[in-house]
Formats: structure tokens, C-alpha cells, sequence
């Protein structure tokens, strides 16, 4: 299943991290003993790689930054190793205002990102508390046509409840384009972007770019924008808490939670002490 193991590469928000966002200590524990044995360490994530999340690495009390921060969904690579940035496949200012404009009859509030704060509609609750949640500032657009003034990596809609949510997926639903696809990241997020990009995508732009074989790679997720990169790696690793798609992609199931060290305890029983592989 996973043979000369030479990259981790794991999601971050309820893989890595529990619902309070911090690394649990055997997590950290397996991650320092993979660096220690050579093998690159990436994370994974829906947001731009900046701030926090360039910081995450000194802020979990690493020695070194990680070899390989993968931000938008796979829209953005930083490869460390040779300081190198790649960013590709945005979505076209026609189809963010078309996304937009499909999803204005449920008076949502559409945000992107921009460089160092969110650009959202309005100020909401939700907003508000996501950016005291992520130390990220919010503007407020003075004219809703500054959300598709340019092309975007992707933009998203949070709902306000779960219902809500479902009444989302099914307009999404029926209005497929092949400019752009959508899926749900969290119990109250759905997100758009590009169809060509993914986490896969951009782990396998690393990996090429180092001679690695996808066999080499096992990668850890929860949510459905994990989905490919858990079936490009050699072994693909879905947390317990995860969503139903994501865990019947996966190879294996943690046994644990990203509550109580669920990617930690996975290495503990099937790679350290060699059990299952």
C-alpha cells in the first residue's frame, strides 16, 4: 500500500488540528519523526498561503518551516525546498459574477479572499466572528461588482443553517457549468472554484517536481476538498470525525477524532510500530 515513504501531506482544520485549532501532541510527535526520517512535510488548505497560515509551522513550535504549504484548494503551491510560488487556474470574472448572481435568491453572503483580508458583501455575524476566529480583517464592498472586478482563486458562501445548507447544494445542482464546480467544506460552507484544480494537483506538481511517486505519498483529510488528494496518494488516510464522500474515497479510517490526536494515533499503531504496513 505505501512503499519509501518521502511525503506527508495532510489537511489542516479538523485533520491536523482539533475544534480549537491545535496540533494535538502525538500528532506533532509523528510529524517531527517523519521529518527526522527524511520524508517532506506539506499542509493542505482552503486558504491563501499567508499569514497564520504561512506561520503555522513557528506557531506549533516546529524548528523550520514545512517543506511545502499547498493554500486555495490546490490553486496555490509553495514549495520551500526551492522557494519557489505557482498559482493557476483562477476563476474568470464572468463566472464569479455567473456564481454570484445563481446563488442571489437565497440573500447569501458571498466573500473571497484577498491579499491579507476577506472582501465580503456585508458584515454579518458569521463574518464577524470568522475573522476574530482567523485574525483576519474584513472589507465590506461598496459595490457588489468588486467580488468579479478580477479573477479569483474561488469564492465561497456560508449557510446559516444546516437546511440551508441543502437548499445551496440543490441550486448549485442545477446549474452544473464546466467553468467551475462547487462542494460543501464544512457543515455550513460551500465553496466554488476552477474544475482543473485540487489539493491532488498541486501535491502532484510538487512531487514531480522532486522525483516522488504518488506511491510514496500518504495524505490525511476530512472534508470533500480532500477527496483527490487522499485517492492520488499511495495511501489515502480520512479522519474519523470526516464526511461520509471522504471517508469512502479513503483507504483507511482513523481510529481516533482530530479531537484526540486521530492522525498521531494512526501513525502510533500502523506505521511506527509496523502493524498494517
Amino acid at each position: 500500500m505505501l512503499e519509501n515513504l518521502k511525503v506527508f501531506v495532510a489537511d489542516v482544520d479538523m485533520t491536523l488540528v482539533n475544534d480549537k485549532k491545535i496540533l494535538m501532541p502525538i500528532t506533532k510527535k509523528a510529524m517531527q519523526m517523519l521529518r527526522d526520517q527524511g520524508v517532506y512535510l506539506g499542509i493542505a488548505s482552503g486558504r491563501p498561503i499567508a499569514g497564520h497560515l504561512v506561520r503555522r509551522s513557528e506557531s506549533w513550535g516546529f524548528d523550520r518551516q514545512f517543506d511545502f504549504i499547498i493554500g486555495m484548494n490546490g490553486g496555490q503551491l509553495h514549495d520551500y525546498i526551492d522557494d519557489t510560488f505557482t498559482e493557476s487556474n483562477k476563476l474568470s470574472r464572468e463566472s464569479v459574477r455567473e456564481i454570484v448572481e445563481i446563488m442571489e435568491p437565497m440573500d447569501l453572503n458571498p466573500f473571497v479572499y484577498e491579499k491579507g483580508y476577506m472582501l465580503a458583501k456585508r458584515m454579518d455575524q458569521q463574518t464577524y466572528e470568522s475573522s476574530i476566529r482567523n485574525d483576519e480583517p474584513v472589507r465590506v464592498v461598496e459595490d457588489i461588482a468588486e467580488i468579479w472586478e478580477k479573477e479569483r482563486n474561488k469564492i465561497m458562501f456560508r449557510a446559516r443553517t444546516p437546511e440551508m445548507m441543502k437548499d445551496m447544494l440543490k441550486l448549485a445542482e442545477t446549474h452544473p457549468s464546466d467553468k467551475y464546480t462547487y462542494f460543501q467544506t464544512g457543515p455550513l460552507m460551500l465553496e466554488f472554484q476552477d474544475p482543473h484544480i485540487n489539493k491532488a494537483t498541486a501535491t502532484d506538481l510538487f512531487c514531480k517536481k522532486h522525483s516522488i511517486a504518488p506511491e510514496q505519498v500518504i495524505a490525511f483529510g476530512d472534508s470533500s476538498n480532500d477527496n483527490e488528494m487522499m485517492a492520488y496518494a499511495g495511501l489515502g488516510v480520512c479522519l474519523l470525525n470526516g464526511k461520509d464522500d471522504s471517508k469512502a474515497i479513503a483507504d483507511m479510517i482513523t481510529e481516533y477524532d482530530s479531537n484526540h490526536d486521530g492522525v498521531g494515533h494512526w501513525f502510533e499503531d500502523h506505521y511506527f510500530h509496523k502493524k498494517i504496513l
